[in-house]
């Protein structure tokens, strides 16, 4: 009895270890309960080495996860299969990699059914220094990513070629110090789309329009720190939220068919974020049709908003409602850094804007000679404007519809806006507010 005990261990044991090829695809590993590295989940296959790539080459639908590695590797890798991969793809180069293994290709790849996560290190997000060399990434068949697509801390990266890639639910670029070469020719829709610290990235294009009509909502659009000039060819209609920061050579903005900001199924907080781009003395947002910026759980004063910082010149010619606040730049009441960068206005219009369901604040805005809201009828916050010429103008400040609002605070040029008795700053606003 123990005898043939020991012999099903053993042949346990070795299937378990040594991957071989069944039905054209290499037998998966099958992770035991106390394996938390892979947390107990689909069986899996890792690539080391290229042997072990070469055994995907007959592979069509790979079922489980599969991990590449490279720590066996001395030259470029190229992975021939498969094909499809039901289950996640993980690239989580060993830092000890050798520095002659400079890029990975998927030749064969055409969808993922999960996420694929591309980083550096023994563990996801792990970015410990090491002699990994890898500078670019190709996958020329990859079609559509259906789970959340991250690519991150890869220091030497210079070049990402996707260019069948048409398609990506959440497309994750972060921390890629050395990246000046985006290709995504194909790309024409995106829900998610998350760019941060590309500093060599010169230039974001997408030759077709992208918008996201294979989605049911609109996308979170969020880009920091890029050495990208300008921003367009965007054609969503809707957006969930947009947060665009730290852009040093960022000239414009512009998404010409937005209509709405909101959330999906009513829920969370939508927003318009832009904030330290350029010097901010020619920085151009083009919203030409935008009309609503809602929110669902949170509505009014902490509900979706409108926040703009660093901006010369603001275009909302069709603006009618904003759930929550709309700032235009720092108003001095918040310890976060964002509300510290001076704005560029010279003028700011509304014509359309009826309600804001939070506060308009102005402030640190000292070429800002005229705001003009014709439509203004109710705010369920408050006005405070501080630090702007348009204080000290007779119709700088142009509000004739205003009838409901909470308070209004207007001070001069007072360096920190000291708060002072709203109903001695009515005088100032131009209009009929009561």
């Amino acid at each position: 009895m123990a005898s043939k005990f020991l012999a099903v261990w053993f042949l346990i044991s070795f299937l378990a270890s040594s991957p071989i090829v069944v039905a054209d695809c290499p037998l998966l590993k099958v992770p035991p309960p106390w394996d938390t590295e892979q947390n107990g989940a689909l069986p899996y296959f890792t690539v080391r080495s290229q042997a072990d790539a070469d055994l995907l080459a007959t592979c069509g639908t790979f079922t489980g996860d599969l991990f590449i590695s490279g720590s066996n590797v001395s030259a470029p890798l190229i992975i021939p299969g498969p094909t499809y991969i039901k289950g996640t793809l993980k690239m989580l180069l060993a830092r000890h990699a050798d520095p002659r293994l400079t890029s990975i290709t998927m030749s064969s790849l055409v969808s993922v059914s999960a996420e694929i996560q591309l980083s550096q290190g023994c563990c996801y997000g792990d970015s410990s220094n090491g002699t990994l060399n890898v500078t670019k990434l190709s996958f020329p068949l990859l079609e559509c990513t259906r789970g959340f697509f991250s690519i991150s801390n890869l220091p030497t990266l210079t070049t990402l070629d996707f260019p069948s890639l048409s398609c990506a639910t959440y497309l994750d670029l972060g921390v890629l110090p050395a990246l000046h070469t985006l290709s995504v020719p194909a790309l024409t829709s995106v829900s998610q789309l998350s760019f941060y610290n590309l500093p060599a990235l010169h230039a974001l294009s997408f030759p077709g329009p992208l918008d996201s009509r294979f989605f049911s909502f609109g996308p979170h659009i969020s880009i920091h720190n890029t050495s990208i000039s300008h921003i367009s060819g965007f054609c969503f209609p809707s957006v969930t939220s947009i947060e665009i920061s730290s852009n040093k050579n960022l000239r414009l903005v512009t998404f010409p068919f937005l209509t709405l900001a909101s959330t999906p199924y009513g829920a969370g907080v939508s927003s318009i974020t832009v904030f330290d781009n350029g010097n901010g003395d020619d920085f151009v947002l083009d919203l030409p049709k935008l009309k609503h910026v809602e929110g669902g759980v949170g509505k009014g004063l902490i509900g979706a908003a409108i926040h703009l910082f660093g901006v010369r010149t603001v275009n909302v010619p069709e603006l009618q409602f904003v759930d929550g606040d709309l700032d235009l730049g720092t108003i001095g009441r918040s310890p976060n850094p964002r509300f510290y960068y001076s704005a560029a206005l010279t003028n700011f219009s509304a014509p359309k804007l009826s309600k804001i369901g939070g506060s308009l604040n102005v402030g640190n805005s000292p070429l800002l000679e005229a705001m003009s809201f014709p439509a203004l009828k109710a705010l369920g916050g408050g006005v405070r404007i501080c630090g702007v010429p348009a204080v000290d103008l007779e119709k700088g400040i142009e509000m004739p519809k205003l009838r409901r609002v909470h308070s209004i605070q207007v001070v001069g040029s007072a360096p920190h806006c000291e708060e002072r008795d709203a109903r001695r700053s009515r005088g100032v606003l131009w209009g009929n507010g009561s």
